[in-house]
C-alpha cells in the first residue's frame, strides 16, 4: 500500500458531480411554444397511445413518447411528469385532467411501454453495438478538437441523430472519461517524443524553486500583471525573452488541435509545481509544454496591453500638465495684452510728432511692463504651439527604460506600413549602437501630426526624443488597428491568420484548389479569365442581331428604343375599367361634405358685422367656391375638374387663365391671409388628410 507522500495526485475530472449533466428534468411550467414544439401529438401518435388500457397508462405512454422524441431519453420510472405537460397531452387525448403528478403503477407495464415506443419511433437501445460505435466516435472527436467538457453534449446529440436511446448520465460520463484518458495518454506520449532531451530537462527545471526565490519559475509565469509601469513591462519582456531562449518556439505540437492544446494548458494551470512534480514524467512534461506554448502568447498580449495603458496614461498626464500651465498663462496674458494694445495705440497716435525719439517714447510707456507683456505673450504662443508635446517629451526618460526592449519584439506589419517597420529597424540599430545618430532622412510618416512642431531642431536635424515617442505612439495605434501584429501572440495576430491558420492552410491548400476546381498558378488564372472574357464577348456579339434594345453601329452602342417597360393591352383595359367604376361628383355636394368635416363656412360673416382681428375685412368679399378652390390647390387636394374629362390617377391643374379672370372679377386674396385662413380650417383634427379621387363637375 502506497503512503500518502508517494501517492500520485488525482486529476479533477471535468465531469465531476457538480459539472455532470443531470438526468432528464422536465420544466414545471413550460412555455406555449415549448408545448407546441415538443409535446404535440399527431393523429398517428394518438392512435398508438389509445392502444393502452387505462387513462393513467395512456397519459404516461404519451409523456414517454414525446420525451424520447424530443430529448432522446425516457423519463425515469420513479419520476412523475409535470402536471402542465400531462394535462396538455390529456387534452389532446380527451382524457380527464390531473391535479398531481403520476408515476407508473407496475414497472413491468412501464418496461413494455418503453419497448413499444422504441419500436414505434424506430429507435435502438444503447446496447454493445451502440457502445462500440459511440466509443469510436468519441475517440475520433477527442483526438481532433473536442475537450472532455464538450464531449457529453456532443455525444448526446450524436446519439439522438443515430436514433439511439441516450443512456444514463453516469454511464455516458464513465465512457467519456475512459476514452479521454486513453486519448490523452497517447497525446502526452506524442508531445514528449517531439521534444529534445535538453528541452525536456529545461522544462523539468521550471518546476524547481531556484535558490533565493520563493516560488518556481512556472508559478511566476502564471501571475497576472499589476498596474502598468516601466518596471512591470521590463519584467514581462524579460519573461518573454526567457521563454524565447528556452526554445518554446521549437515546440510544434504537430497533429494536436489548438482547442486540445488550450485544454491541456488550462489543466496545467490548476496545479502548482509541487503537484505537477508528482505526476508521471510523460504527463508532467506534456502538460508543461502545452502551458509554455500558451503562456508565451498570453505574455505577449500582456506586454501589448501594458504598453498601451502606460503610454495612454503618460499622454493624459502631459495633457493635464499642459492645460494647467495654459490656465496660469491665460490669467497673466490678459493684462499683458492690454499693455501691448496701449503701446500700439501710443506708437500709432496720429498727433504724435514723427521725430519722437525712443527715449521720449520710453518715458511715456512702462518699459518693464511692456517687457513682461512680450515675455508672457511669447510664452503663451510657444505653449500653444508645442506645449503638450513638450510635456510628453519631459516623460521620455521614464518610458526610455523599457522602450528599447519593447521595440526589439518581433513585430510584423500589413502591406502599407513599410515606414513604421523601417522606423522599428532604425531604432533597433540606434539602441544596439550600430547607428550612431538619427539620419536626417529617417522615416517620419508614422509620427502623429501634433508631434511635428517638436520633430526637428533649429538646425534642421530630427529630434530623436520626439521621433522615438512618435514611433511608440504609432506602434500602439498600429497594434490597436491590426496594421501591426505579433505572430506569436494570441490577440494581436494577422487578420489572415484569424481566418485560416497558416499551418492548416499549407496542409490543405492543394486539396482545396482541387475541390473548388481552381487553377493554382498565376498563368493558369490569367488564361482562365481570358477564356471567360472571350466567351462572354462572343455571346454578346451573337446576340446583338436579335437584341430588341441595343445594336452596334460605327463601333458604338445605339439604343433601338427607350429602356422602359411596355404597357400591355390588358393593363390599359384594366385602367379603363377602373375609370368607369368611379362616380361623378358635383362641386356643391363636395362643398357640403367639406363643410360638414371642418365647418369652414362659419369663418365668413357679412361685411357689416365686426370681424375678428385674425382675418382682414377684405377677405369676406371672396366667395366660398373660389376660396376653397385656392385652398385645395395649395394642399394638393384639388385638381382640374373640367368638362373635358378626368383621370383616376390625379386631378389635372386648374386652368391658369380662368383662375386669374375669376380672381380679378371677385377681388384679390393675399397669400398671407390665405395661409391664415387655411391654418384655421386645417387645425381641425377631424379634417381629412387623404386626397380626393373621383370625377368633379363645376356647378
Amino acid at each position: 500500500m502506497s503512503t500518502p507522500s508517494t501517492r500520485f495526485p488525482v486529476e479533477p475530472s471535468p465531469l465531476s458531480p457538480r459539472r455532470r449533466t443531470p438526468a432528464l428534468v422536465l420544466p414545471d411550467d413550460p412555455s406555449p411554444e415549448e408545448l407546441l414544439c415538443s409535446w404535440t401529438l399527431s393523429e398517428r401518435d394518438i392512435a398508438e397511445v389509445l392502444r393502452c388500457r387505462g387513462e393513467a397508462q395512456r397519459r404516461r405512454f404519451a409523456v414517454q413518447l414525446c420525451a424520447l422524441r424530443a430529448h432522446g431519453r425516457f423519463l425515469p420510472e420513479a419520476v412523475a411528469a409535470p402536471v402542465a405537460i400531462t394535462n396538455y397531452l390529456a387534452r389532446q387525448l380527451h382524457l380527464p385532467l390531473v391535479l398531481f403528478g403520476e408515476v407508473p403503477g407496475r414497472l413491468a407495464t412501464e418496461t413494455e411501454h418503453l419497448h413499444r415506443i422504441r419500436a414505434y419511433l424506430g429507435w435502438q437501445p444503447f446496447d454493445e453495438a451502440a457502445r462500440t460505435r459511440l466509443t469510436h466516435w468519441l475517440t475520433q472527436r477527442a483526438t481532433d478538437d473536442l475537450p472532455p467538457s464538450d464531449l457529453v453534449t456532443r455525444g448526446e446529440a450524436i446519439l439522438r441523430t443515430w436514433q439511439i436511446v441516450v443512456p444514463a448520465p453516469s454511464t455516458l460520463e464513465e465512457l467519456i472519461v475512459s476514452v479521454t484518458a486513453r486519448v490523452q495518454d497517447a497525446i502526452y506520449t506524442r508531445i514528449v517524443m517531439d521534444l529534445s532531451p535538453d528541452l525536456q530537462q529545461a522544462i523539468d527545471s521550471l518546476l524547481q524553486v531556484a535558490p533565493g526565490e520563493r516560488t518556481s519559475m512556472l508559478w511566476q509565469l502564471k501571475e497576472y500583471p499589476p498596474e502598468a509601469s516601466s518596471a512591470v513591462l521590463l519584467r514581462y519582456i524579460d519573461r518573454y525573452q526567457f521563454l524565447h531562449t528556452l526554445g518554446v518556439e521549437t515546440i510544434t505540437l504537430q497533429g494536436i488541435s489548438p482547442p486540445m492544446v488550450r485544454y491541456l494548458a488550462d489543466l496545467a494551470t490548476r496545479y502548482d509545481a509541487r503537484a505537477l512534480r508528482r505526476f508521471p514524467a510523460t504527463k508532467r512534461t506534456a502538460l508543461a509544454a502545452c502551458f509554455l506554448v500558451e503562456i508565451q502568447k498570453t505574455i505577449l498580449d500582456h506586454i501589448v496591453a501594458l504598453h498601451d495603458q502606460l503610454l495612454t496614461r503618460k499622454l493624459r498626464e502631459a495633457r493635464h500638465a499642459f492645460e494647467e500651465q495654459h490656465r496660469q498663462l491665460r490669467r497673466q496674458y490678459k493684462p499683458g495684452l492690454r499693455t501691448l494694445i496701449t503701446t500700439g495705440k501710443t506708437l500709432l497716435d496720429p498727433h504724435r510728432s514723427p521725430v519722437t525719439t525712443l527715449g521720449a517714447l520710453l518715458q511715456e510707456i512702462n518699459a518693464h511692463a511692456l517687457q513682461e507683456a512680450v515675455t508672457i505673450c511669447e510664452a503663451l504662443h510657444e505653449l500653444e504651439e508645442r506645449g503638450e508635446i513638450d510635456a510628453f517629451r519631459a516623460r521620455y526618460l521614464g518610458l526610455r527604460r523599457y522602450l528599447p526592449a519593447f521595440f526589439a519584439l518581433p513585430f510584423h506589419g500589413e502591406p502599407g506600413n513599410d515606414q513604421m517597420l523601417a522606423g522599428l529597424d532604425l531604432v533597433r540599430q540606434l539602441d544596439a549602437g550600430t547607428q550612431k545618430t538619427l539620419p536626417r532622412l529617417a522615416p517620419t510618416g508614422f509620427v502623429p501630426r501634433k508631434f511635428w512642431p517638436a520633430l526637428t531642431d533649429p538646425d534642421g536635424m530630427l529630434d530623436r526624443r520626439t521621433w522615438e515617442l512618435g514611433l511608440a505612439v504609432a506602434v500602439r495605434d498600429g497594434l490597436r488597428s491590426g496594421d501591426l501584429y505579433l505572430p506569436a501572440s494570441r490577440r494581436h495576430v494577422s487578420f489572415a491568420n484569424l481566418v485560416y491558420d497558416p499551418t492548416r492552410w499549407t496542409a490543405e491548400r492543394d486539396h482545396a484548389y482541387t475541390e473548388l476546381h481552381l487553377p493554382q498558378g498565376p498563368d493558369d488564372v490569367v488564361a482562365q479569365l481570358q477564356r471567360e472574357f472571350d466567351d462572354v464577348a462572343s455571346q454578346a456579339e451573337r446576340g446583338l442581331s436579335t437584341n430588341p434594345f441595343a445594336t452596334i453601329r460605327d463601333n458604338r452602342v445605339h439604343l433601338k428604343r427607350r429602356d422602359a417597360l411596355e404597357v400591355p393591352p390588358r393593363l390599359k383595359q384594366l385602367r379603363r375599367a377602373v375609370e368607369g367604376t368611379l362616380p361623378r361628383v358635383r362641386i356643391e355636394d363636395l362643398l357640403r361634405q367639406v363643410d360638414a368635416w371642418c365647418g369652414f363656412t362659419r369663418a365668413f360673416h357679412p361685411p357689416a358685422e365686426q370681424t375678428s382681428s385674425r382675418f382682414p375685412r377684405h377677405i369676406w368679399r371672396v366667395k366660398p367656391p373660389l376660396w376653397l378652390m385656392y385652398q385645395l390647390e395649395e394642399q394638393q387636394l384639388w385638381g382640374g375638374a373640367t368638362r373635358a374629362g378626368w383621370t383616376p390617377w390625379g386631378w389635372r391643374p386648374i386652368q391658369h387663365q380662368e383662375f386669374l379672370r375669376i380672381q380679378r372679377d371677385q377681388g384679390t386674396l393675399g397669400r398671407g391671409e390665405t395661409r391664415r385662413i387655411k391654418d384655421a380650417v386645417m387645425d381641425r383634427s377631424d379634417f381629412p388628410r387623404a386626397p380626393i379621387v373621383g370625377t368633379m363637375v363645376l356647378g
